[in-house]
């Protein structure tokens, strides 16, 4: 019992240590801007459909930085419940070049 408590105060210790403030290195402030487009509509009772544009510019919102594009399908449950299947194409601007990325998504939605 007394090697645990030991233990125990020693972990203790150890991570206090690793959580005191250090000195913080200058701020760097950046303006940015993300601007969002959506569509939503339903094809009849059951399905329905999703879109959703978005464009995000960084350095003082001077240069380009992200834009997605995230169609959807969704199918009603209940009026208040919904699963949807989506796909999202994403590209990332990293310096002299741009990274995309493109994966499916989904979710359950209650409202």
């Amino acid at each position: 019992m007394k090697i645990e408590k030991k233990f125990l105060a020693l972990l203790f210790l150890v991570c206090s240590f690793f959580s005191l403030p250090t000195n913080a290195q200058d701020l760097e402030e950046d303006f940015r801007v993300w601007a969002t487009v959506i569509g939503e509509g339903k094809f009849n009772d059951k399905f329905g459909w999703y879109a959703e544009l978005q464009g995000r510019v960084k350095e003082d919102a001077g240069r380009a930085d992200q834009a997605f594009f995230r169609p959807a399908i969704n199918y009603w449950l209940t009026n208040k419940t919904s699963l949807w299947l989506g796909y999202v194409a994403a590209a990332t601007a990293v310096p002299d070049d741009r990274r995309y990325e493109k994966r499916y998504w989904q979710q359950l939605m209650h409202r």
